[in-house]
Parts: structure tokens; sequence; C-alpha cells
């Protein structure tokens, strides 16, 4: 007999105040831990930049400044053309407030977190690493690339919590690095899921690639401003790219020996709910899982 470990969580909504910490209350005194200070501009750590340093260009024009980039349209004069008063609209703006950039930060995933890591204490490295693999993908990447940050084998939340490229969640280096691996078959005859997505290590061929969705991108401007090497990737359009992580499996625990018995549980799995559904690639009306994910969940 099993029970289910479920320590990996969507990060919905949650309460808290102006840090994101939660109030005790009378039924729970207890608080997480505090957050230090975030630190934006932090420094390149092996393949991984803040998303910071690529918003230095992705970023929109200036207030009035004509012509306008980035900046939403003014309906009334055009449903296309980038109004120089219109929202800004860039990539990295956007980010800033998503539930990706706070993929660790978020408190209803670390109160998780901590909850299964108290309820199996002998597994708590475990759990943590398996959670910030997609929580805090760029920390974890890095820390199992080179061996530094790791606690027997493990990342652990502790050390999360004063990483600055953990802190930052989901960024631009972590998603726009992984290999077109995720649409190998071969690769993941399972599938792609649970975070078992592909980024190069330094020294690798393929270290400090940028994959993105347009077709012969022009390179040198991002190689002499932040060292990375832009290039088409098919798997960017793919959903299969986001089924990496949103797919997700998670290891099930034998109630006799306390360890984990080689089983998964489907926790969460978005991907295979779109593609099996009439918005799917084989369905009756398909709609790209990106805008049709949130009609299956309904």
């Amino acid at each position: 007999m099993s029970i289910f470990l479920t320590a990996c969580s969507d990060t919905g909504g949650s309460s808290g105040d102006a840090n994101g910490e939660t109030e005790p209350d009378s039924a729970h005194e207890e608080v997480l831990p505090s957050l230090t200070a975030q630190i934006e501009h932090w420094s390149p750590t092996g393949v991984f930049l803040a998303a910071a340093d690529c918003g230095q260009c992705h970023t929109a024009s200036q207030p009035g400044d004509s012509p306008a980039v980035l900046r939403a349209p003014d309906a009334q004069i055009s449903e296309n053309q980038p109004s120089p008063q219109g929202d800004d609209i860039s990539p990295f703006a956007d980010w800033k407030s998503t539930v990706m950039a706070n993929a660790f930060t978020d408190p209803y995933f670390r109160a998780n977190m901590v909850h299964e890591s108290e309820t199996f204490p002998h597994l708590a490295g475990f759990i943590e690493n398996k959670c910030l693999t997609c929580h805090s993908p760029m920390a974890t990447t890095h820390a199992h690339q080179t061996g530094s940050g790791l606690d027997d084998g493990f990342y652990r939340a502790e050390q999360a919590l004063v990483d600055p490229h953990a802190r930052e969640g989901v960024s631009c280096t972590a998603c726009h690095q992984i290999t077109d691996s995720v649409l190998d078959g071969n690769a993941y005859p399972d599938g792609v899921h649970s975070g078992n997505f592909e980024i190069p290590a330094e020294g690798d061929p393929d270290a400090f690639t940028i994959h993105g969705p347009y077709q012969n991108p022009q390179g040198q401007a991002m190689q002499n401003q932040v060292g990375y090497t832009p290039v088409f990737g098919l798997h960017m359009s793919d959903s299969r790219q986001c089924a990496s992580c949103h797919e997700l499996y998670t290891p099930t625990i034998d109630m006799e020996t306390d360890q984990p018995n080689g089983e998964d549980y489907p926790e969460q799995t978005p991907y295979t709910e779109w593609a099996n559904s009439d918005f799917g690639p084989n369905g009756s009306n398909p709609v790209p899982a990106s805008s049709a994910i949130w009609r299956v969940k309904r």
C-alpha cells in the first residue's frame, strides 16, 4: 500500500503580507523562513543570467517615443501598430509579475514543500530537490551541473532562499536554453515531464545557446551584450516544451517502508489532458495548448 507524495503543487493564488510571507494564526504559530532581498542584476552563474540583463534589450521604448516598440496599440488608431502611449507589453515587464517569476517565492508553494518535508523528514532532500527542479530550474540545474550548492546530492530549499538565481524562479535563460530533445520520443519514451528537460552545461558544444521561435535570427547584438547565441528552435512553439515541467508525476511512498516504491502518481497532467481533448492536435477543434488548457481545466 502506498500514499501519494504531492510536494510540488501548482502555484496558484495565495495570501500573505507585502513580502509574500504568511501571517501566523492561532492554529499554526510558525511562519515560513524569511526571504532575503532579491538581487535584480545578479552575477552570471554557470550558463544562466538574470532576467534583468535580458531586459536591457527586450524592453519597451520610453512613453511618448516614436516609433513605439513593444507597447500596446491604440485600438482607435490601429489594431497592430504600437502606440507611443500604450502599455508596456515587453517580455521582461510582463514576466516580472507572472507566476513563473514567482515560482519559488510564492508562499503557497513553499508552504506545501515545507509540509511535505516535515511529513517525510528522512526524504526532505529528495522532496525539495524534486520540487525545485521546476520551481527554481536555474539554481537546481546549475547545482547539479557543477556539484556546487548540493547537500548530500540534493539541492535544498535552505540554499534556494539565499541564491538569487533560485529566487528568480522560471526565467529567460531557463526556458530558452532547454534543448530540442523535448521533441525526441526516443530520448523520452514515456514523454517529457517532471523536470526531465536538458540544458547544456558550460563546456558543452551547445552551451550558451538561446532558442527562439524566429528563423535566421541576427545574433551579434546578443552575443556582444550577454554572450549568448540566438538560434531558431522548433520546440519553442511546441507544447512539449512546457510539458517538461507542467506535466508532473510525483513518486509514491510505501506506507510500510516510508521509501519511494518505484511508482509515480500523475499529479498534474494539463498537457496530456489537452492532447487528448477536442482541442488537442487530433481533436475536433484544435487549439494551441497555451490558449486551450484553461478550457480543459474548467
